[in-house]
């Protein structure tokens, strides 16, 4: 229970002591370190994280802090959770030996965003298949040639197909065959039939046999 109410219970007090005044996100995370004791005791003196520098970049805004020796780790991961409800940001939290480091970003990692060129790698294998807070993701074939994608009836499975193979065309021209199967009568993926890296697109069952055969001894 007392883990469960330890959030609403922190950002009551700091409301409560600050109320009335713009804090920065620096001084929350002092808030926060003092009111969910992050900190150590030792000869009577109570230590707190304290702070070293603040970087910024283009989406973020890091912390960091020399935390005093004998800081459980659990709690530090703990303080992740606190900090992202209390500063109505996404938060990462990182330490390194006896420095850690709090990433504070602008936004959120958005529901959607546009295809463009810029997310092609050339040459590569490499095909991009989401994002991060901090960076894109991406799958290398290269290194694992096998995907699996499952999901609800109209979450966007087609269209993420559809974006793999317009990435693994684009970058690889010479080099991909793509054999492609699609039982809705290639109602998706016919328009990809006549492109030079498409080998077949089967519309049925009989056809999708005789691609997969055929695939497979290629």
């Amino acid at each position: 229970m007392f883990s469960l109410l330890i959030v609403p219970v922190t950002f009551l007090t700091v409301a409560y002591f600050y109320k009335g005044k713009e804090l920065s996100d620096k001084k929350k995370i002092k808030a926060f370190f003092e009111i969910t004791k992050v900190c150590v005791q030792h000869k009577g003196e109570i230590q707190y994280p304290v702070f070293l520098k603040q970087t910024e970049d283009d989406i973020s805004t890091t912390f960091v802090y020399r935390l005093p020796l004998g800081v459980p780790s659990q709690l530090i991961q703990k303080l992740a959770q606190v900090l992202e409800e209390g500063l109505y940001k996404p938060v990462m939290i990182s330490f390194q030996q006896r420095e850690l480091f709090i990433r504070v970003f602008q936004q959120c990692i958005p529901e959607k965003w546009h295809w463009s060129n810029e997310l092609l790698r050339e040459k590569t294998w490499d095909v991009i298949i989401g994002r991060a807070l901090d960076r894109m993701i991406y799958h290398d074939f290269e290194k694992t040639p096998h995907m699996c994608v499952s999901g609800m009836t109209r979450f966007g499975k087609t269209v993420f197909l559809k974006n793999i193979m317009t990435s693994l065309i684009l970058q690889q021209p010479d080099h991909v065959k793509l054999y492609v199967i699609d039982l809705k009568e290639g109602l998706e993926f016919n328009p990809y039939r006549d492109l030079l890296q498409v080998e077949e697109v089967a519309e049925n069952p009989m056809q999708a046999f005789g691609a997969t055969r055929f695939s497979i001894s290629v």
